[in-house]
């Protein structure tokens, strides 16, 4: 596998490598395994779960930082830029991050880029989807 390449032969090896590994990464690696082709980690697709990642940890591993020195929370702030809308609770002057995007246009941001995610994955692998009976529900619509 050209993920492992380079790596001990030993399972350990492997297993040490994968704990190592982005979320992203490690579903690239099951495409390898179930032989089909991950989109690009640069594609649009894979750029909303890289947010959604980062907002995840942004907010799971908080870190204050003052306005005047922020580079994580910029970092997570150019992110989500484009992709959610403020909160309209706060003034404009708010940094979108960690306190703008308290809405539930990220909520519903958040799930439907897990959803085409999940669907995408499952289309390309062949897996049996699990989502399809419940594709209403997280339509644009709903």
């Amino acid at each position: 596998l050209k993920l492992f390449s380079g790596v001990g032969t030993s399972a350990d090896d492997a297993r040490n490598k994968y704990r190592r590994m982005s979320p992203l990464e490690r579903y690239k690696y099951a495409s390898e395994l179930l032989d089909f082709e991950f989109p690009a980690l640069g594609s649009p697709l894979c750029q909303q779960i890289k947010a959604l990642i980062e907002l995840r940890n942004g907010l799971t591993h908080f870190k204050p930082e003052w306005d005047t020195e922020r580079v994580s929370h910029a970092k997570v702030e150019e992110l989500l830029r484009g992709k959610i809308d403020r909160s309209p609770f706060l003034p404009p002057t708010e940094s979108l991050f960690p306190l703008g995007w308290v809405s539930h246009n990220c909520a519903a941001w958040a799930v439907r880029s897990t959803v085409r995610f999940i669907l995408e994955f499952e289309r390309l692998s062949g897996v049996e989807g699990r989502l399809e009976t419940f594709g209403d529900r997280f339509s644009d619509d709903g």
